[in-house]
């Protein structure tokens, strides 16, 4: 999962979204599996800072069941409203872009469980101050699982 947040821009504007990346945040989320159905709940620490255009974004997951993973971003402003990242299981580069206010879009294929799946993460301002995470993922083009992660700046 990708943990990104930011506070609410008066415009599509990458300055504001990098203000929120630096610092601690926090989420609960889950992840629905539409092969078997199955749910499954974590809690995200992220701690981010940026050296130059380079964010590097350390992301902390437990898992209620007990598994944790760390994954950690360095991503890349190319752009006044555009980013390519990378991850040490993103194959490739992820391709981030403001898509408008309060709305942040990251696309990457990364491996996950044994297979390469393709990720369209989409982080939207709510109104009460969270920042909503929207995933889904696919397989071979089919919709495999969604997840839904909220997260709060302490």
């Amino acid at each position: 999962m990708i943990a990104f947040v930011f506070v609410p821009p008066a415009r599509a504007d990458t300055a504001v979204i990098e203000g929120w990346f630096v610092g601690h945040a926090r989420a609960v989320g889950s992840f629905h599996n539409r092969v078997d159905g199955s749910t499954r709940r974590f809690t995200v620490e992220t701690n981010g800072h940026w050296d130059g255009p380079v964010l590097t974004l350390a992301e902390d997951i437990r898992y209620w069941d007990g598994e944790h993973a760390r994954k950690v971003w360095h991503l890349t402003k190319t752009g006044a409203t555009t980013f390519v990242g990378t991850r040490e299981d993103v194959v490739g580069q992820a391709r981030g872009v403001v898509e408008g206010q309060g709305r942040l879009r990251l696309r990457y294929t990364a491996r996950a469980e044994g297979r390469t799946l393709d990720f369209d993460d989409v982080l939207e301002l709510c109104a009460d101050g969270t920042m909503l995470n929207t995933v889904h993922v696919s397989y071979l083009l089919l919709p495999v699982g969604e997840a839904e992660i909220r997260f709060r700046k302490p």
